[in-house]
């Protein structure tokens, strides 16, 4: 169930809160509003949400120390300086959201949290290099460039608003319309 904040009447929103108990306190929570808010008001078209997901790298057993482990401390300066960039690309969390379309065919957007917009634009910067040197195509999104990748089964649009890093992905197709209008949807 999604109220809209903006109404002028709030009565609806504080009654459901009431009777519901505002899930226990659960709404109190910023992490939990921050989620909330990121989706969309309206799913885009023929897109229904399954699930929303916040999870922090730590959740999914990442870590900077991890990484450090996992390669070794390094001596050379330069592998210091790649495994520097590796825990900056890390973000704070990721909200996860899974759509389905008419078909059944699976849509998502993972949106990459990161402390600041300066932190995220570096990543972007660095991001983009790489896939665009890979012949990843440029499409353009609502916050500005973004890459629109195509594989055998999936297409991902890649793109930055503000402090995060958008991924949205579906069913393989030769244009990213759909994907750049899932990508926009959201509120960041």
């Amino acid at each position: 169930m999604h109220l809209r904040a903006d109404r002028a009447d709030d009565s609806g929103r504080e009654r459901l809160a009431g009777n519901v108990g505002n899930g226990g306190g659960l709404y109190d929570y910023l992490e939990i509003q921050s989620t909330l808010w990121t989706l969309p008001p309206q799913p885009p078209a023929g897109l229904t949400l399954g699930e929303l997901v916040s999870l922090t790298p730590a959740d999914l057993g990442i870590s900077a120390a991890g990484l450090e482990t996992e390669m070794g401390a390094p001596q050379d300066p330069q592998a210091a300086a790649v495994l520097s960039q590796l825990t900056r690309l890390l973000p704070r969390r990721f909200i996860v959201a899974s759509y389905r379309d008419e078909e059944g065919e699976e849509w998502g957007t993972v949106a990459c949290e990161y402390p600041s917009g300066n932190q995220a634009w570096l990543n972007w910067g660095f991001v983009r290099v790489i896939l665009q040197g890979s012949g990843a195509k440029t499409t353009e999104t609502a916050s500005g460039d973004g890459i629109f990748l195509m594989e055998e089964d999936v297409s991902m649009v890649i793109s930055r608003e503000g402090p995060y890093l958008v991924i949205s992905g579906g069913p393989a197709q030769d244009d990213a319309s759909r994907l750049v209008e899932l990508t926009d949807a959201l509120q960041l």
